[in-house]
């Protein structure tokens, strides 16, 4: 048998952080995003909280992943983990899925690939919590 190599391209862990590449940096935009977000929030916030932005610097890929935190929580995934909730974490990621669709043509590559990174990985996430491994 001829031999293969298996390569993770996922770009966030099951709890939703951001994995990092070999130089420490985070593996695409939208970890890089999620993870300026993230660092917005005071330490008493949860990502149930939607941490803004400061004035001026709301955007697209700002926006999704605080979308994507909810759907996190939802999936009972959140830095507290809790009981899953399918029903509205599939909403939130159809929600985005939606959005996608809306704004087709009119992202920039970033936001695109951001986009993109973040449906997927809420997808992967969803079949692995929904039981049986129901996919979306």
């Amino acid at each position: 048998m001829g031999e293969f190599e298996v390569r993770d391209k996922r770009t966030m862990d099951a709890q939703g952080n951001p994995k990092m590449d070999a130089q420490g940096n985070p593996k695409a935009e939208a970890a890089r995003a999620q993870q300026q977000a993230r660092s917005r929030q005071t330490p008493a916030e949860g990502p149930s909280e939607a941490a803004l932005p400061p004035a001026g610097e709301s955007n697209f890929l700002s926006f999704l992943v605080n979308l994507a935190a909810m759907a996190y929580m939802a999936l009972g995934l959140g830095e507290t983990p809790t009981e899953p909730n399918l029903p509205e974490a599939k909403y939130i990621i159809d929600s985005i899925d939606m959005l996608g669709a809306k704004t087709k043509g009119n992202l920039t590559p970033e936001e695109e690939n951001g986009l993109r990174n973040i449906i997927y990985e809420l997808k992967v996430n969803f079949s692995k919590v929904a039981p049986g491994g129901a996919r979306k």
